[in-house]
């Protein structure tokens, strides 16, 4: 996996801050969802599970940095250091899909 710079973790956060402040889902939301997954691909280091008790974010597109502890999915996912994570869905009912980037 390639190492998120400094400028692309700005580039993202744009992304994803244009892509919140829509509030429905329409076409042109949908088509940034996929700018953003095609941005973070090369990035990404694990995709788990959770809930937003552990992560504190809930929402597709909302991001956070995150240092893991050893009982968490990130941590188990074998990332020991601080880290992006974004949120990319539901599982369930409280369970979250994320991905985690090294930051």
């Amino acid at each position: 996996m390639k190492k998120i710079t400094d400028a692309e973790i700005h580039v993202l956060l744009e992304k994803v801050n244009l892509f919140r402040r829509h509030k429905t889902w329409t076409n042109e939301k949908r088509d940034m969802w996929q700018e953003i997954q095609n941005f973070v691909d090369p990035y990404i280091e694990a995709r788990f599970s959770g809930t937003h008790h552990t992560y504190g974010i809930s929402q597709m597109g909302e991001v956070c940095t995150y240092d893991p502890v050893p009982q968490s999915g990130v941590y188990r996912a074998g990332i020991r250091q601080r880290c992006l994570i974004l949120c990319t869905g539901h599982t369930g009912r409280a369970e979250r899909s994320y991905v985690a980037i090294a930051v």
